[in-house]
């Protein structure tokens, strides 16, 4: 069994224009798994991680630092080829959710 964990909150993380990490990139992976030939494809909606699943990976002091600059508008550059925008908080945590243990023993086809 496969499962594709995703989150729309993904489409909000803005990158400038000709980045790789971009919402048309997940649309388009989107569009392709959306086939008949990926049907048997377990799909879930991904569950917001938490910090202390972040920090497993990353210092404390650099997670706060990065939720403490999250822009509420426009975006901002942690170095030349990482930015954040507004959306990019949520979209994060999403992607730690499963992986991190946000949902750890629970099946995510059917929830509590």
């Amino acid at each position: 069994m496969t499962l594709l964990l995703t989150h729309s909150a993904c489409l909000d993380h803005l990158t400038p224009p000709g980045h790789p990490e971009r919402p048309d990139r997940l649309r388009a992976v989107a569009e392709v798994l959306g086939e008949a030939r990926f049907d048997s494809l377990v799909r879930g909606e991904a569950p917001e991680g938490s910090l202390d699943s972040v920090t497993l990976c990353h210092g404390e002091h650099y997670v706060g630092e990065l939720r403490h600059i999250a822009p509420t508008s426009g975006l901002i550059y942690i170095d030349g080829d990482t930015s954040m925008s507004p959306g990019t908080w949520e979209a994060v945590m999403r992607g730690v959710g499963r992986r991190g243990g946000g949902n750890r023993g629970r099946d995510v086809r059917h929830p509590p």
